[in-house]
């Protein structure tokens, strides 16, 4: 069976209710009157002349790290929305101002689980998510219509990638405020999202990167060589032509150093170290120097640790309460829709605790008026970013750490319990600096096993996704030998996302 025909079937196999479609819409939220519903039905329910019954409760499935399981990342989102788009008009191309013609002989209703309340949570986010991108509601009239399911019973709320019990919990209403809250500021954009893109840099072996932002871009900590075995990762070459070709300027480190930054500054980027233990939040310091590092960036940031989700998502999310006023479970939220597994543990409870020093901070300060990424877009003809950034501060202050070989410099704090030299100078001439590291390069940290579950996820992955990050290698794509993947873009699918 294909997995086409799986989502239709699912969740109970084969069909068993005796309801007629009316019966069935009566308990159910309509989304557009007379046209389409939502609902939780126990078994795929007999074929009707008037209703298109269709499931996606194992079509779009989360991708997990260890037990959490949402929300779906926003390439399923905007993957949901075009099948449902389609469904709706299927002999015609219309715009989202015409949602309400009847364009199709059969009603759509789409229905989920009524015993797993996880694939049920995701499935309303799907249909939230549906109603913000296509139909412009708001999350309040989108949270009016899911009032229905919530009165009958409590809607269970997203968790961490951590592997222990949950201790923040992440609800729904958050995730579509976030994602709400993007569309005005302009960090996605539904027409020019790049989905081939999106889902090929995601792949561990392509890159494992995602922009957050068009400010920021969150990555997979480089290495001083490239390796394939276990999860691979990239030399920091592997990344310049895609990096300059999309306006990145400068690069924020926050863990042990496992490559020398002269291999980023000697290419002409600005290379910053703000390191802190994997798996807590940074202190009061780095968090100041980060947040002057971003504000003073001529382009857009990149920015990592070991898996690029811990402490890279925390220092996002806080530059997003200050200057766009986020709170802490909406920054939260929009950072793991982009960017799945973003932010544990005990960083929940810490970007909760600094909320309101941030709020303070960015009342009276400047909000980026953001570039283009792929996120919402290509950038401009002339291939630069068009970024207006008010420096707010500009003041910093660097500790350098030497020893017998060289030179690293660290800016603000540096947490290093010893130094060692792990570049094979008869293979690889590139750098003139040592690699200073902790323990964080010596054991197994929570980044290693969030890096190792992802890689053997994605080999376990087949599928169109697969095949394409296959014909397409990591060296063509980020040495700029093969261009990125645009979607086209067709005129009769326009709209306006404001």
């Amino acid at each position: 069976m294909t997995a086409a025909a799986e989502a239709e079937t699912a969740p109970g196999g084969a069909s068993s209710l005796e309801q007629s479609g009316d019966d069935i819409v009566k308990d159910a939220i309509e989304i557009i009157p007379d046209r389409f519903y939502f609902g939780r039905l126990a078994s795929s329910p007999h074929p009707h002349n008037n209703y298109s019954f269709f499931n996606t409760d194992f079509e779009f499935v989360y991708d997990s790290f260890f037990d959490d399981f949402g929300p779906l990342n926003i390439a399923k989102v905007y993957r949901y929305c075009e099948k449902v788009w389609k469904r709706l008009h299927p002999n015609s191309n219309v715009s989202a101002g015409a949602a309400g013609d009847n364009h199709g002989t059969q009603k759509l209703f789409h229905y989920s689980s009524t015993t797993d309340e996880r694939k049920f949570i995701n499935a309303a986010w799907l249909v939230g998510a549906f109603c913000i991108l296509k139909l412009h509601k708001s999350p309040d009239e989108v949270m009016n219509l899911l009032d229905k399911f919530a009165s009958q019973k409590n809607l269970i709320t997203f968790r961490d990638a951590s592997c222990g019990p949950p201790t923040y919990h992440l609800n729904l209403r958050d995730c579509l405020i976030a994602l709400h809250r993007a569309l005005d500021l302009k960090f996605f954009d539904y027409d020019g999202f790049d989905l081939n893109e999106y889902e090929h840099y995601e792949r561990v072996e392509n890159g494992d990167f995602n922009w957050i932002t068009p400010k920021f871009l969150a990555f997979c900590g480089p290495h001083q060589k490239t390796r394939t075995e276990g999860y691979p990762v990239h030399a920091p070459e592997e990344y310049f032509t895609y990096f300059k070709n999309h306006g990145i300027s400068t690069i924020v480190r926050l863990n042990s150093p496992q490559y020398s930054s002269e291999r980023f500054t000697a290419a002409g980027f600005e290379h910053r170290d703000l390191i802190f233990p994997d798996g807590t939040s940074p202190g009061e310091d780095i968090l100041q120097e980060f947040l002057r590092i971003a504000e003073g960036a001529k382009g857009a940031v990149a920015v990592h640790c070991k898996a690029g989700l811990g402490r890279t998502g925390t220092l996002i999310a806080a530059y997003l309460m200050k200057h766009n006023r986020f709170s802490a479970s909406e920054a939260i939220a929009w950072v793991r829709i982009v960017r799945p597994g973003s932010v544990i543990g005990q960083q929940q409870h810490y970007l909760e605790s600094v909320k309101d020093m941030l709020w303070a901070e960015g009342r009276n300060g400047h909000v980026v008026n953001t570039a283009l990424s792929p996120l919402n877009g290509p950038p401009s003809e002339d291939g630069k970013r068009q970024e207006v950034v008010e420096i707010t501060s500009t003041t910093s202050s660097s500790t350098e750490y030497k020893d017998e070989t060289g030179t690293t410099t660290v800016h603000e704090v540096v947490v290093v319990e010893k130094k060692v030299t792990s570049v094979d100078v008869e293979t690889d001439s590139r750098s003139t600096s040592p690699v200073t590291t902790d323990d964080e390069a010596d054991v197994a940290t929570q980044g290693d096993a969030l890096n190792l579950r992802k890689a053997m996820r994605d080999k376990e992955k087949q599928g169109p996704m697969q095949t394409r990050s296959k014909r397409r290698g990591l060296a063509d794509d980020l040495t700029g030998q093969t261009k990125p993947v645009k979607r086209k873009r067709r005129k009769a699918k326009k709209m306006k996302t404001q």
